[in-house]
């Protein structure tokens, strides 16, 4: 679907990731392998902070602190 999407309407604005938490990087490299991500693209990823010690989100934000692609930060919020 990802590949879908990019094809048809180009590179997104910001991209919501929302899915299984170990499958977070995943998800990410798709998106950029089939270039919906460009510069400025912001990138959203749900819970990271929740899930950062389990596997695969673990490796997602390494990528996104490391790769040189991305400047990342951390929001904590809560539903009241």
């Amino acid at each position: 679907m990802i590949p879908t999407v990019a094809q048809e309407y180009g590179a997104a604005d910001m991209i919501f990731i929302d899915g299984k938490p170990s499958e977070y990087l995943q998800y990410l490299q798709v998106a950029e392998a089939c270039g919906l991500v460009r510069p400025g693209t912001r990138v959203i990823a749900d819970n990271a902070q929740v899930f950062a010690s389990f596997k695969g989100v673990k490796e997602y934000l390494e990528y996104v602190r490391t790769s040189g692609k991305y400047e990342t930060e951390t929001n904590n919020t809560t539903i009241a």
